[in-house]
């Protein structure tokens, strides 16, 4: 007689292992907008096989098109549910921090263009008019219905948590994200509309405010991110440690290896550095080439690196969502959330350049800095898996391929894991020939949705 011991296995699955509780991400990260891939020289090559951002895709697709004329000197995202003004200069001069952040209370004082609830911009909803397929920013945006975008530097309303002195910023010639000293004079772009939070733009995690010298402020009446805090909140446990030595985000659903620096500590013999052409030699330090990245990302694939096959290379903006704009280090943050082996250093996203095509994007752990690289440069791999998109990715266990697993398809697991049925390769994705008792509990955990 078969007995069903499912609702026992699943109780102890909940009682050992206290983290596997299902949840439901609190935003979609979109795609970057990146649709064409390019090799280490710079030169256009087909995306299939690549595992460049222009391949994988990962992320919400944009509406088509992705930006509507309100008729009111404002243009809607529909992607982000943003209301951004029409003309993305309309003071006419570059500003000082302070005097942006006075500016718009100015706008919102004149009832401008019909809102009062203008403010300048945090660096996430910058960020999100940015498209990784645009050597110039500013011109496509120009061709989108906007006014006036200038190709150059757009405060934020953040401080930057280092120097407090600073603000964070965005090129829109370029789409680096960096941070300047606030007496300097940059461009204003108001914008409003999100305040409930949208599906692709959460907090920056920024809750303090710092004046233009640098000294720490009550955020009462600033108008900085630190008050605002416009975007959809995060969980309170934000990283959720899995038994297959994974971290998954709950605020967007990916799944991270919980060792930020895996090929030094797995595969010591894969860290070879890049010194000239076709010379490489070892330094077990964990960083290396773009190529050599994307490569080890084709190597933990084909070996099933924890039974999974669809690990990545992550993209810009899904390196970019780790970063938490309140902490100076953000590395030391995210070890102290459960992450181990993150340095203050770059890691390589699968996200070209497309303006220096020979060049890819990465995001400094250190700092939250966004820039790009020589391919042939030597930076840090950090494998992502899972999806931002509503879309689960296959699941051990997902027999047939429906997209969930089912109570019935962890019985089966449960049964070749005790000899009653053969094993199948969805369960067995080790290729052993057998079904181990972490194979059955990878089952179980994609039926409780981790």
């Amino acid at each position: 007689m078969k007995h069903n011991i499912v609702p026992l296995l699943l109780f102890i699955s909940l009682q050992f292992h206290p983290t596997l509780n299902s949840f439901a991400a609190t935003i979609i990260l979109p795609q970057t907008g990146q649709t064409s891939c390019f090799d280490v020289s710079g030169v256009q090559i087909p995306c299939s096989g690549s595992g460049q951002d222009g391949a994988q895709l990962a992320g919400a697709a944009w509406p088509n098109p992705r930006f509507t004329d309100n008729g009111d000197q404002t243009v809607s995202d529909k992607l982000t549910g943003l209301i951004w003004n029409k003309s993305a200069n309309p003071a006419g001069t570059m500003k000082t921090w302070q005097q942006a952040l006075d500016y718009i209370k100015t706008l919102n004082s004149q009832n401008y263009n019909g809102h009062k609830d203008w403010r300048l911009p945090n660096i996430n909803e910058l960020r999100s008019l940015a498209s990784a397929q645009k050597g110039d920013i500013a011109a496509w945006l120009n061709s989108q219905g906007f006014s006036g975008v200038q190709g150059a530097i757009y405060w934020s309303s953040d401080s930057d948590a280092f120097y407090t002195d600073s603000a964070w910023y965005i090129d829109m010639s370029s789409g680096y994200v960096y941070s300047s000293i606030k007496s300097g004079y940059n461009n204003v772009w108001p914008v409003s509309g999100g305040q409930s939070g949208s599906l692709v733009i959460s907090k920056t995690g920024q809750t303090d405010c710092w004046n233009a010298s640098g000294t720490l402020i009550s955020c009462i009446g600033t108008g900085q991110d630190g008050e605002l805090q416009i975007g959809a909140t995060w969980p309170t446990n934000r990283f959720i440690s899995n038994a297959d030595q994974t971290m998954t985000d709950a605020l967007t659903g990916l799944v991270w290896t919980t060792d930020a620096d895996l090929m030094k500590t797995l595969n010591p013999a894969f860290d070879t550095d890049y010194i000239a052409a076709n010379t490489w030699e070892s330094s077990n330090d964990g960083a290396v080439s773009w190529q050599h990245a994307l490569d080890y990302i084709k190597k933990l694939n084909s070996e099933r690196y924890q039974g999974y096959n669809d690990w990545r290379l992550p993209n810009r903006d899904e390196l970019a969502s780790l970063i938490n704009r309140q902490v100076a280090y953000p590395a030391i943050w995210l070890n102290l959330l459960g992450f181990a082996n993150v340095p203050a250093d770059y890691y390589w996203s699968s996200t070209n350049d497309v303006f220096y095509t020979n060049t890819a994007w990465f995001v400094d752990m250190g700092s939250g800095y966004t820039d790009s690289s020589y391919k042939t440069d030597n930076h840090y791999v950090w494998p992502v898996r899972g999806t931002s998109s509503g879309i689960a990715p296959a699941k051990p266990g997902d027999c047939d391929n429906s997209g969930t697993v089912t109570i019935a398809e962890v019985q089966s697991a449960i049964n070749m894991f005790l000899g009653l049925k053969s094993a199948e390769a969805c369960v067995d994705q080790d290729g052993s020939g057998g079904v181990s008792i972490a194979e059955v509990q990878k089952v179980i955990n994609g039926f409780l949705g981790l």
